[in-house]
């Protein structure tokens, strides 16, 4: 069984054609036999009659003599003269019959005629003289080898004008083949050429439709790598058939959508990231021209300062280096994030799990720093081992989420921290709220993307930040293709009573 449409196709047009110009040949054939066989027509029988009393006068029998004579090389019919006894007057001949005059009708007046059945008259030789008319023609051999529908032939009797009452036998010529037998053999040979020119044309034609066809389809395929290869994304081939060639066009169109797409966010990653180096070198200034400023104040004039300014110093110092080493860590990731070849160490991970530990890490740190902060892990599921609350990704970067997230809230939290871990069909949902003062409006519009600027907020306890944890938790989560969002918690009197992060994965990661 034939399978691809394009075979299909082209076999149904390619024999479609061929029988179109077979038939084109029979009819064609036909038509040149028919053109050139012979015709034979009858002439009416007054015609013949008025001519033999014409050049007979009295003696018509000299009067059939001189019609012969003038007609010896063209057809003319086997006239008879008969007396009114049914005596024939002309001399005999092969082709004279017997007649039953008794039988046959007669006329009454000159130049009258009688139809006279070629089967009410007998000849010597009845096979060159059928009552019927001759088979058709056949074309390239075929068609009905009998007769056809009886077609009876007749003679014509007229009666002559003279004083003796004579009659005209009017019988027509015996049937003979269309065509000589020297002219069969080159009636045969344009029978052969008309079918193999009609093969030929029928072959002729079919390929060059299926060239065609192929060509234009090359030819647009050209068309549009050259667009592509001059930079032109967005060229896409015009599909207008559903056959194999199709869906290669559309696999083509596919291929082209994910690779214009890899080029804007290859171009898109790459003007982020000049933009961000321009930005972070701008901003590396700041805590090294700081740091220095410290060091050398320290270093020059450190014996004419008290032991409270020098204790400040070392202490901004402290959080210039914990500034500028974070900012190197965090850039360092991004950098390995936004590289083609990084490739993530995928396995199948708890984010029960990891969700636990990185919160107890977290909690223990700032214990040892004396701050009181409660821990509550609420998780949606029973068995915290359930598969719906597993994903597929790199221990390490999800880790590196989870830490980020817990940091923020545990740095700003007053007295508790919060995790809740809700999961269905679609979603794996986490929110970590804290109790704290809540983010700035700022914040809430520009958490996760770059700031322009470090910041140090007394609002946030000091801390120097450039807001690239935002930027890295943004990251990671659109490589799971999960979202991020930041949030404040507000009472009923519209009072802010703490900070709110919620991250979503889609259920499909899961294994």
């Amino acid at each position: 069984m034939i399978k691809t449409k394009v075979f299909r196709k082209y076999l149904s047009i390619g024999t479609l054609f061929l029988l179109i110009f077979i038939f084109l040949g029979f009819f064609f054939n036909h038509f040149i036999i028919e053109t050139l066989k012979p015709k034979r027509e009858m002439l009416p029988p007054l015609f013949f009659a008025k001519l033999v009393d014409k050049l007979g006068g009295e003696d018509k029998v000299r009067g059939i003599q001189e019609l012969k004579e003038i007609h010896d090389k063209g057809p003319l019919p086997h006239l008879i003269l008969i007396d009114k006894n049914g005596i024939i007057l002309t001399e005999p001949s092969p082709y004279t019959p017997e007649l039953s005059w008794k039988d046959i009708l007669k006329p009454d007046l000159p130049y009258q005629y009688t139809e006279v059945p070629l089967i009410q008259l007998k000849f010597k030789n009845s096979k060159e003289f059928p009552s019927h008319g001759p088979p058709p023609s056949r074309l390239f051999g075929f068609g009905p080898k009998g007769p056809p529908p009886p077609e009876e032939r007749k003679a014509y009797l007229v009666r002559l004008s003279s004083p003796i009452e004579y009659y005209l036998l009017i019988v027509p010529t015996p049937h003979r083949p269309p065509f000589d037998k020297d002219e069969t053999d080159w009636i045969g040979l344009i029978s052969f050429s008309t079918l193999i020119i009609s093969l030929i044309l029928g072959v002729g034609v079919t390929i060059t439709f299926v060239y065609n066809s192929v060509k234009n389809g090359v030819e647009q395929a050209d068309s549009v790598i050259d667009e592509l290869r001059r930079g032109n994304l967005k060229a896409r081939f015009v599909i207008k058939r559903s056959d194999e060639f199709g869906q290669a066009m559309k696999r083509f169109n596919v291929m082209a959508d994910e690779i214009e797409t890899l080029v804007n966010n290859l171009r898109d990653s790459q003007q982020a990231k000049s933009k961000l180096l321009q930005e972070l070198a701008h901003d590396l200034r700041t805590p090294v021209a700081s740091l220095k400023s410290f060091l050398e104040t320290l270093h020059l004039k450190g014996n004419l300062l008290n032991e409270s300014v020098k204790e400040e110093f070392l202490e901004l110092s402290l959080k210039e280096v914990d500034y500028f080493g974070k900012l190197v860590e965090d850039l360092l990731f991004l950098t390995q994030m936004d590289t083609p070849s990084y490739n993530q160490k995928n396995k199948p991970v708890n984010l029960i799990e990891v969700l636990k530990e990185e919160a107890q890490d977290c909690l223990r740190r700032y214990e040892l720093n004396d701050k009181k902060v409660k821990l509550n892990i609420v998780v949606d599921k029973i068995d915290s081992n359930d598969k719906s609350l597993w994903i597929d990704g790199d221990p390490h970067i999800l880790k590196r989420l989870f830490r980020n997230a817990f940091e923020n809230a545990f740095s700003f939290a007053n007295s508790q921290v919060a995790i809740t871990v809700n999961s269905d069909q679609k979603n794996i949902a986490i929110q970590i709220e804290d109790d704290g003062p809540g983010f700035p409006t700022e914040v809430l519009d520009t958490f996760g993307k770059k700031r322009v600027s470090r910041k140090l907020d007394s609002q946030q306890k000091g801390r120097i930040s450039l807001g690239l944890g935002g930027v890295v938790m943004n990251k990671i989560c659109e490589s799971y293709l999960g979202t991020l969002n930041v949030y404040n918690k507000i009472d009923s009197d519209e009072h802010t009573k703490g900070a709110g992060l919620k991250i979503t994965f889609p259920q499909k990661s899961i294994s």
